[in-house]
């Protein structure tokens, strides 16, 4: 190992010189031009090879294993908020499901809860959050800031979501994770679901998706959605949280509910 005045790459870290790698025979002198194209070899290996997608640890959100015992009692709150939500949804003035499907409505759909789909780990702020506006399913526009990125780990491959703020909400520290998955469409909405959180101090959240919303818009009556961006497109399946509302579905293609 050799280092450059002791400082390294750019990425901190010693530079290692694989002299092999850089056409250079082992106990070969380094006479004029070979010594300037050894140089920049070594420049361009070490940028390369020391500072490509080295993810810091802390920064990634990781399943966490939970015993059988608490597993019980979660998934029980989980399915006691599922019950809850169902109740209101059929009987609240407020319900986003529409009086036609509502007189049928016999609760939300989901999937099964699967602790493999919950994580716990930062949300990465960004150091100057990007304003940009959202799109809604009505088409009008929503102002917004990127506020930051969550990568996690799922099947040994690593995935990031963006995390937002929807600056017109009267709560101000609601960060807001829309999401598409590969089941969308077949089994979950198009224009995605939804993870909210509360902006804490310490930055560590818990990113259940086991708690996934659809918007209100789902359900078949007239609300505008922000619809997620593409950047927020998953190539994989998330099975877990809400699924389509196979009603509200039957409603949009003319087909009568009953």
């Amino acid at each position: 190992m050799m280092t450059s005045n002791g400082r390294g790459d750019p990425c901190g870290r010693p530079y290692e010189i694989a002299i092999p790698r850089c056409g250079r025979p082992q106990g070969s002198p380094l006479p004029g031009n070979m010594l300037i194209r050894f140089v920049v070899c070594m420049i361009i290996f070490g940028l390369s090879w020391g500072c490509q997608s080295r993810t810091d640890i802390n920064s990634v959100a990781h399943p966490v294993h939970i015993d059988g015992f608490m597993a019980k009692k979660m998934e029980a709150d989980v399915l006691d908020i599922r019950k809850q939500k169902d109740e209101s949804f059929k009987t609240s003035p407020d319900s986003p499901i529409p009086p036609e499907i509502r007189v049928v409505f016999r609760g939300l759909e989901y999937y099964p809860v699967n602790w493999k789909y919950r994580f716990e780990g930062p949300v990465n702020p960004y150091p100057s959050p990007q304003p940009f506006q959202i799109t809604t399913t009505s088409g009008e526009k929503r102002d917004a800031v990127k506020y930051g990125y969550i990568l996690f780990n799922l099947d040994s491959k690593q995935f990031k979501l963006q995390v937002y703020r929807l600056l017109d909400l009267e709560q101000k520290n609601v960060l807001f994770v829309p999401f598409v998955d590969s089941n969308v469409g077949k089994e979950t909405y198009p224009a995605g679901r939804y993870i909210d959180l509360l902006e804490k101090a310490d930055g560590v959240y818990v990113i259940d998706f086991n708690n996934a919303y659809n918007p209100a818009c789902s359900y078949g009556g007239n609300f505008p959605c922000p619809v997620t961006p593409p950047e927020n497109h998953l190539p994989i399946p998330i099975p877990a949280g809400e699924k389509n509302l196979p009603l509200a579905a039957k409603m949009e293609r003319g087909t009568p509910v009953s």
